[in-house]
């Protein structure tokens, strides 16, 4: 099944200190193609980049764990960058969430696929719009 997931799926799939089983489903079975928004790729490679300064991984962990990630059956979504932080902006204000949080919601909405994410908040966000959630 095709959806959309975030950064504190693979945060929690990647950081041994942030494991959670769900997690590892989610990963385990995820089927071409998962989408993530283009703030993904960054989000990403920060957290484990923090995770290095903070001791929690080793900087050849974190390049395993984020050659690990791009092995997924994972699709950046290519919407044009202008009209999207348009839409975030007025999502994020309306639910509370940042702008990057957002970013996942709004494309979860857009391509009418469930949502999979560990982030609390943004699972009640995704409640109240209708978003169906993994």
């Amino acid at each position: 099944m095709s959806l959309a997931f975030d950064a504190s799926v693979i945060a929690a799939w990647a950081l041994p200190d942030e494991h959670v089983p769900a997690a590892d489903q989610i990963v385990a079975g995820l089927q071409p193609p998962a989408f993530v928004p283009s703030v993904f790729p960054f989000e990403i490679a920060n957290t484990l980049l923090v995770a290095v300064r903070r001791g929690r991984l080793t900087p050849e962990r974190a390049r395993r764990a984020l050659g690990g990630v791009w092995a997924l059956p994972i699709v950046v979504d290519a919407a044009p960058l202008p009209d999207l932080s348009r839409q975030l902006l007025p999502l994020a204000e309306a639910t509370g969430l940042s702008t990057y949080d957002a970013a996942y919601l709004e494309l979860a909405q857009r391509l009418g696929l469930p949502l999979a994410t560990i982030d609390q908040q943004l699972r009640q966000a995704a409640g109240q719009l209708g978003v169906a959630l993994l």
